[in-house]
């Protein structure tokens, strides 16, 4: 639906039918931001949408040159980069409005800045009451700059063209506008006499760079021929007719369906209080959905590789039942020796060096035939016990004397291995029971030919 805003009073517009339309009217006595007028409007727009099954969260709100301005600012005149706080201050040394009473959109041409204004009063009230109704508006544009961006992306108009339009409501005036390269560069009004309507063209005419057709726009809802002939007839003009109604909901619909951006966007700061997050929605919904469509990527991919390792899982645990069941083809591989094989890997896991692989354990007969030959063979001992485990052992001897204790383990010493301070005490009969502990290492033993020497 269609809000065409005015402070005299309102057209209301289907888009589904441009040429279902109502007018509400505003009290001129009261204002149009009295109570008793807002709370009209609200009555004909909740009934208007109620009556002809309209969409209660797609409305446009189209203002007119009575409350919306275009100006040019030079990006000089700004402190920093341009950003719509500081334009809208910015606007208050071109127009005679406060910065707090205006909102603003702007499109960079170079280096000027073309500056679109709406008054936010009364205007500000009727969104509010819309609001409170249930009745969302998404956009507020300027209704002219609507239809001819629209006639432009159609091409039934030139990108660069002067275009002259007699506007609705009381009074001969006439709608100006310049657009060079599918940018506006100025938007004015004048009577129709011929002295205010040269001055106008003239100005307009100064900031195009090359000679620009003119059109004179004759539209169903404002056509004027008494109007036209003295001030348009002593310029060179084409006459076209344009269908605005149609133009504007078709414009309309591309802006609720995001098939086109309009060139100024005034629903933003205090005219978009009820929805804060509006100047910001598109970027945060592509934000949303990148970020989910991420997550499900990654569930799926992690889903996957889960399936992989399951798949080599299940692949692992059959190649060590067929080959527990070839080597004891009489029995039945049970769980208990996936479980042991498991248990084993990861006990190797815990033991890889810092290269990556596993350490082959040394068997015990790898240490006890180097053990026994370490020992002197003119000492007198006995040999109460040895435990060997993986390299690391244990030598319990008795012993004739303590210096003997240092004798047996300078020789294991000799021999490559490496053995820790031995414990001895005296025990019975006088012997001196000694206890050895030390490591073997077959990389560090030192290698010895045969006597015979082969």
């Amino acid at each position: 639906m269609i809000i065409r805003w005015s402070p005299q009073g309102s057209l209301l517009q289907s888009i589904a039918q441009p040429d279902v339309t109502e007018l509400v009217k505003f009290d001129c006595e009261q204002g149009a931001d009295s109570i008793d007028s807002i709370e009209r409007f609200t009555n004909a727009v909740d009934a208007f949408v109620s009556q002809h099954s309209i969409n209660r969260k797609q409305l446009v709100v189209c203002t007119g040159s009575e409350i919306t301005y275009l100006v040019r600012i030079a990006r000089g005149a700004l402190d920093a980069e341009p950003t719509h706080d500081s334009i809208r201050f910015a606007i208050e040394a071109v127009l005679p409005l406060d910065a707090e009473a205006v909102e603003v959109d702007f499109l960079p041409r170079g280096g000027t800045l073309i500056c679109a204004a709406v008054e936010t009063t009364p205007l500000r009230s009727f969104l509010d009451a819309l609001e409170h109704r249930g009745l969302e508006v998404h956009h507020i544009v300027p209704e002219s700059l609507l239809v001819y961006q629209h006639l432009i992306a159609a091409q039934k108009i030139p990108a660069t063209v002067q275009l002259i339009r007699k506007t609705q409501g009381p009074g001969n005036w006439l709608e100006f506008l310049t657009i060079a390269n599918s940018v506006p560069v100025a938007w004015g009004k004048c009577s129709t006499n011929n002295q205010a309507f040269s001055q106008e063209l003239q100005m307009q005419t100064e900031l195009l760079d090359i000679e620009a057709p003119r059109l004179w726009i004759q539209s169903d809802d404002a056509i004027d021929k008494d109007g036209e002939s003295s001030a348009v007839n002593a310029v060179e003009v084409e006459r076209i007719q344009v269908d605005w109604n149609g133009s504007l909901a078709a414009a309309s619909q591309s802006l609720l369906s995001h098939q086109r951006q309009a060139w100024f966007d005034l629903r933003r700061g205090t005219l978009a209080e009820h929805d804060p997050l509006r100047a910001i929605r598109s970027s945060v919904r592509a934000f949303v959905i990148m970020f989910f469509s991420a997550v499900l990527v990654s569930c799926a991919a992690l889903c996957w590789k889960a399936s992989q390792y399951a798949s080599r899982g299940n692949g692992a645990s059959e190649t060590i039942a067929a080959v527990f069941q070839e080597t004891f083809p009489n029995q039945r591989a049970s769980g208990a020796v996936v479980k042991r094989m498991k248990s084993e890997h990861i006990k190797a896991l815990g033991q890889r060096t810092t290269s990556g692989g596993v350490e082959e354990p040394i068997d015990a007969i790898d240490v006890l035939v180097p053990l026994a030959d370490a020992f002197p063979p003119d000492l007198a001992m006995a040999v109460r016990s040895i435990r060997i485990n993986d390299g690391d052992f244990v030598l319990d001897l008795d012993l004739g004397s303590h210096e003997q204790a240092g004798t047996v383990s300078r020789a294991l010493e000799a021999a490559g291995f490496h053995t820790e301070p031995p414990s001895s005490v005296r025990g019975s009969r006088g012997r001196i029971q000694t206890s050895l502990r030390g490591t073997f290492s077959p990389s560090t033993a030192p290698t010895t030919e045969p006597a015979d020497g082969r």
